[in-house]
């Protein structure tokens, strides 16, 4: 089981390998919008984040579940992800 600590690496990880281009000079921060202008994510990119997680944390992300709540920043992500991986 990954700590919250390798929890925020593995996620960091992730969008730096497959949205590196997206990210903003001085990096991703907790709080940094993950949507909209200034985000890291779009349409096809949640795509492959949520299938991302699946893959990794070995479970299903319902659609009612993608909101800005849970993908709004990556303090919110790291958040959603603990609370369903158990």
């Amino acid at each position: 089981m990954v700590d919250d600590k390798g929890l925020e690496a593995a996620l960091r990880a992730h969008f730096e390998a497959q949205h590196g281009h997206a990210i903003p000079t001085g990096g991703l921060k907790l709080d940094s919008p993950l949507f909209g202008l200034d985000g890291v994510l779009d349409s096809l990119a949640i795509l492959d984040l949520v299938s991302f997680l699946e893959a990794e944390f070995g479970f299903q992300v319902a659609a009612h579940e993608l909101g800005e709540a849970h993908f709004g920043t990556l303090a919110g992500l790291i958040t959603y992800v603990d609370s369903r991986r158990g």
